[in-house]
C-alpha cells in the first residue's frame, strides 16, 4: 500500500517532527507476507523504493532459533530470534535501483514466519535511531516496551503472538498499518502487527494492542529521528512569531547549517519615490547566533519578491 501522512506514523517505532526545522515524515509504502513451515521469509514492496529513503523490516518466527545471517546492506535494530515467538528488526537506507524484495534467512529451523516492510521519507539518514525497547509475555495484551526521545520523531512498533487471534485497539494514538496471520492449521498460526505514530515533543512513548486469544507474544519499538530541514524563511517584519526573524534565528540555533532567507510580501514598510523596501526593527535584542555555519541571505528577498529598491537592498 502507498500512504501519505503528515503527523502520525506508528509501527513499533516512534518518530517526531516540525518545531526545530525538522523534515516532514511520510510512510511511503508498506507490505507483508507469511511463509509456512519454512526456514526463510520474503516480502516485496509494490513499488521500487526511492533512493535515500529509510527501509525497515520486521521478521517474526513462531518457533525461535539462532539469528540468520543479516541480509546484505541491512543493519540490525533489535535481535530477539531465540524465543517462541522470536522477532528481529532491521533497517537500510535505500540505494539507487533498490530491490523491492527482501529475503531473510535461512534460519536453522523451519516454522511459520512473517515479514513486514516499511518505507519512510523524512528520516535522518546520518543519525537514524534514537532509542529501542522490547517486551514479551503471555496473554492477550501485547506491549511494545517504552522508548524515550529528546526531540521530534516517529515511533514504529512491531508485535506478534502465537495465538490464533485477531489484533485490535492500539493505544496511545498508534496507527495500525499491518495485521496479518499465517495460513494453515490453527496450531501453526501466528499473528503479526505493526503500527506507528509521530511524536511532536520529547518524552516517553509506548503502545499496546489487544489480541482476541491468549498466547506467547513479543513486542519491539524503535524511535527514529526526523531529518533536519535547515531552511528557514522570514515572511514578516513582526518582532516575533511565525515567519519572524527572531523565530528563524531560534530555529537556526537548533539546526546546524541553516540558511535564513527572506520572502516578505510587497510593498515594503519604507519608501522613497517609487522605491520601497523592508526595515526589520526588533522590539528587543535578537537571539545570539550560536553557529558559524548559519547564513542570513538578504538577497533572497530580491530573488523572491523582485527588485523594489533601485538604490539599495530590499531588506535592512
Amino acid at each position: 500500500m502507498q500512504h501519505r501522512r503528515r503527523w502520525f506514523i506508528l509501527l513499533g517505532f516512534l518518530i517526531a517532527c516540525a518545531p526545530n526545522c525538522l523534515a516532514e515524515i511520510t510512510l511511503v509504502q508498506d507490505t507483508s507476507e507469511t511463509w509456512e513451515n519454512s526456514n526463510t521469509v520474503s516480502a516485496t514492496f509494490s513499488y521500487t523504493p526511492t533512493e535515500g529513503n529509510l527501509l525497515v523490516a520486521i521478521a517474526g518466527a513462531r518457533v525461535g532459533s539462532a539469528a540468520p545471517t543479516t541480509p546484505t546492506g541491512w543493519t540490525v535494530i533489535i535481535s530477539q530470534p531465540t524465543g517462541s515467538p522470536g522477532q528481529i528488526m532491521y533497517y537500510r537506507i535505500a540505494g539507487a535501483s533498490e530491490s523491492a524484495t527482501l529475503s531473510v534467512g535461512p534460519y536453522s529451523n523451519s516454522t511459520s514466519r512473517g515479514l513486514h516492510l516499511y518505507e519512510y521519507s523524512g528520516i535522518d539518514t546520518t543519525d537514524i535511531i534514537e532509542d529501542t525497547a522490547s517486551a514479551s509475555g503471555t496473554g492477550t495484551t501485547l506491549s511494545s516496551g517504552s522508548v524515550t526521545t529528546a526531540d521530534e520523531g516517529v515511533m514504529l512498533a512491531g508485535v506478534m503472538t502465537n495465538a490464533n487471534a485477531t489484533l485490535s485497539s492500539w493505544t496511545n494514538s498508534f496507527d495500525e498499518w499491518n495485521n496479518f496471520i499465517n495460513a494453515g492449521t490453527p496450531t501453526n498460526k501466528s499473528r503479526y502487527g505493526g503500527a506507528d505514530t509521530v511524536s511532536l515533543y520529547s518524552g516517553t512513548y509506548s503502545t499496546s494492542v489487544t489480541a482476541s486469544g491468549s498466547g506467547a507474544w513479543i513486542g519491539q519499538i524503535v524511535a527514529l529521528n526526523a531529518a533536519q530541514n535547515c531552511a528557514c524563511t522570514v515572511t514578516t517584519v513582526a518582532d516575533n512569531g511565525a515567519g519572524s526573524l527572531r523565530e528563524a534565528i531560534t530555529k537556526a540555533n537548533n539546526c546546524t547549517g541553516t540558511t535564513i532567507s527572506f520572502d516578505i510580501p510587497a510593498p515594503g514598510n519604507m519608501s522613497k519615490g517609487t522605491d520601497s523596501w523592508w526595515r526589520i526593527q526588533p522590539d528587543s535584542a535578537l537571539p545570539t547566533i550560536l553557529s558559524r555555519s548559519t547564513t542570513i541571505d538578504g538577497s533572497t528577498q530580491t530573488t523572491n519578491q523582485g527588485d523594489s529598491n533601485s538604490v539599495g537592498p530590499e531588506i535592512e
